[in-house]
């Protein structure tokens, strides 16, 4: 049944029943203020923050725990010409990526895969005129397509691939239909698959549709080629593995719902079209001309996190995600404004995710189960709400050890009450632990992964996390109107030489890797009976 079209999309930032459930709380928290005093209402309300972290913390840990005992099975490839292997259609989406155009055609060729079974769509914006400039000064091969999407709000990465799908003129009602494949895959343009990509994708979609048919999509292993070619590069190097290594195969393996990455997830391209019957399309305007056209909504084209959104999708049809050991190399941005731009475009995007898909909870519930809902709507909302609240609790922390080696007894009294001890032995728990634990994984992961010299880099986590929360706070003030759907795009290009290297090696073993922000770290502040401690 197709339903409301702002129900469903992050047009809209909040549902009309979502703004009366916010007014509702607002109004209870006025009242509470009113009727406590002014210490009893910060003890509530830090409880409550308290609470939240320990929930937050301790289910990535469950998830991480169940993710160091995941195992991909070992499967035996197909033969790359065996005629029964399914056809394929890879959406390449690119937008002012002129310098990684003939590497990404170089990479895309070497794949193991029949050539007659390939469709490759080359998604380029109709007026990024350099970029079609590019492409056509190349000499492609006949399985690869160039698709220009119209001109038109929003510019996202999203849209491009929906129009991919399809797309339908409202004045003379003419459709375009593009993708031909059984089964479909997303690549960046910086992207470097390993040449058996697709034959291990094949193989473990294969692999676990036998166990459970409702799995319609493999997410690949997502691993940063170039570690330490800038300042953040070493971080999202360990943030990588740790996300899929730990967070993305501990879903998997707790049956829960986990968020797909933007690149190197293989669908059913059956799966995708009923996702496309299930939600509205989206009517644009295209800016040049004015013409009316719809494509299918089977990506949110108004969310900046369309993969973590479609993973909702499907799970509300009742389908399943699995993981696959595929491998693609990536490349992480070498500088702070570029690392910044891309964080703040993650935390907006998991903002949109939680609140399209908390707008219709019962249905949800229903279609997806309770936990799966709760978990994946709480690592949605928690994530950045973490990294809010982060450096209010640090700064509490610093506050109140400063009055206490000052001697500022009164404000040192007043910080101490605002905890009673049961609240604080449990915030410290979760602090230390959750910092410590993190920190460990963090470290002791380049050691596992055979990248020895960017421990000592990685000590310097904390500040990273700092950084990522002044991220945080550049995405919630992009939720307003005119920034909401803003695309910051990242660029790419900044090594093509190391990437040369990349594609004419041996195939590069798959290691485990991936995305993901820091554990939140609450910092209490110390209790009357106890030294303050540098953390």
């Amino acid at each position: 049944m197709v339903r409301s079209r702002r129900m469903e999309t992050a047009q809209t930032l909040f549902s009309r029943g979502q703004l009366i459930g916010l007014g509702m709380l607002a109004v209870l928290v006025v009242f509470a203020a009113v009727m406590m005093s002014l210490v009893q209402f910060l003890q509530l309300l830090l409880g409550i923050i308290i609470g939240f972290y320990v929930l937050f913390v301790g289910m990535k840990a469950v998830i991480s725990v169940a993710g160091a005992r995941f195992r991909f099975p070992e499967l035996t490839l197909p033969n790359a010409d065996d005629r029964s292997l399914p056809t394929y259609s890879i959406l390449v989406p690119l937008y002012r990526e002129v310098s990684v155009l003939p590497n990404l055609v170089k990479g895309l060729q070497e794949l193991r895969y029949p050539v007659r079974k390939l469709q490759i769509l080359l998604l380029l914006e109709a007026d990024d005129r350099s970029m079609i400039e590019a492409v056509q000064a190349v000499n492609l091969p006949r399985h690869f397509e160039v698709v220009l999407v119209p001109v038109s709000e929003p510019r996202t990465k999203p849209k491009a691939c929906d129009v991919a799908m399809g797309i339908r003129w409202k004045d003379s009602g003419e459709v375009s239909a593009r993708l031909k494949g059984e089964r479909t895959v997303i690549f960046d343009g910086e992207d470097v698959p390993e040449p058996d990509h697709l034959l291990k994708a094949v193989a473990s979609l294969n692999y676990e549709r036998a166990k459970d048919p409702r799995v319609v999509c493999v997410q690949a292993v997502l691993k940063f080629w170039n570690p330490r070619s800038g300042a953040p590069s070493p971080f999202y190097w360990g943030e990588y593995v740790v996300h899929f290594k730990w967070m993305l195969t501990g879903m998997v393996k707790l049956g829960l719902i986990p968020p797909l990455g933007g690149t190197s997830n293989h669908f059913l391209t059956s799966a995708l079209l009923e996702v496309a019957r299930n939600y509205p399309p989206t009517l644009l305007r295209e800016t040049t001309t004015g013409r009316q056209f719809e494509i299918a909504s089977v990506w949110d084209a108004y969310n900046v996190t369309e993969d973590a959104d479609l993973a909702a999708r499907l799970a509300r049809l009742g389908y399943r995600i699995a993981m696959t050991n595929a491998l693609t190399l990536e490349e992480a941005p070498n500088r702070l404004r570029t690392a910044r731009n891309q964080r703040s475009r993650w935390q907006k995007g998991y903002i949109q995710t939680g609140s399209v898909h908390t707008r219709q909870p019962v249905h949800s519930m229903r279609k997806m189960g309770l936990v799966r809902y709760l978990a994946f709507n709480f690592f949605m909302l928690g994530t950045p709400l973490s990294l809010v609240l982060n450096p209010l609790m640090w700064g509490l922390t610093a506050f109140y050890i400063t009055v206490r080696v000052t001697h500022w007894d009164s404000a040192s009294l007043f910080v101490e009450a605002l905890f009673s001890p049961p609240v604080y032995y449990i915030g410290m728990i979760v602090a230390v632990g959750g910092n410590l634990g993190l920190l460990y994984q963090k470290v002791t992961t380049p050691l596992k992964e055979g990248e020895y010299g960017l421990g000592k880099w990685l000590l310097l986590t904390p500040f990273w996390w700092a950084f990522t929360c002044l991220s945080t706070f550049k995405a919630v003030s992009e939720l307003r109107p005119g920034k909401r759907f803003y695309w910051h795009k990242t660029g790419h290009g900044h090594d093509q030489d190391e990437v040369v290297k990349l594609i004419t090696s041996p195939a590069p073993t798959a290691l485990l890797s991936g995305t993901s922000g820091s554990v939140p770290t609450a910092m209490p502040v110390l209790p009357p009976q106890a030294e303050p401690e540098q953390r």
